[in-house]
């Protein structure tokens, strides 16, 4: 009996080829590389974000001047 189970298993291994590796392992590992890939990206899209609020700053202090000097040139008038 264990000679034919023996014969299975190298049927499998002609089949699908012999990874040395246990399916839980290689579970595990796509796991973790894809938990890295999701940190590169967080990290990634937090400073861009960071980056965006700044310009968007600049942008409405620049407007915020103009209207300050509009407001001071119609009084004067």
């Amino acid at each position: 009996m264990s000679y034919l189970l023996d014969i299975r298993k190298e049927e499998r291994r002609k089949k699908w080829g012999y990874l040395g590796i246990n399916i839980g392992d290689l579970v595990y590992q796509l796991i973790m590389f894809i938990l890295l890939l999701g940190m590169i990206f967080a990290v990634y899209f937090f400073v861009r974000s960071l980056l965006a609020r700044s310009n968007k700053s600049n942008s409405i202090e620049q407007k915020l001047d103009r209207v300050i000097e509009l407001l001071e040139k119609d009084k004067r008038e």
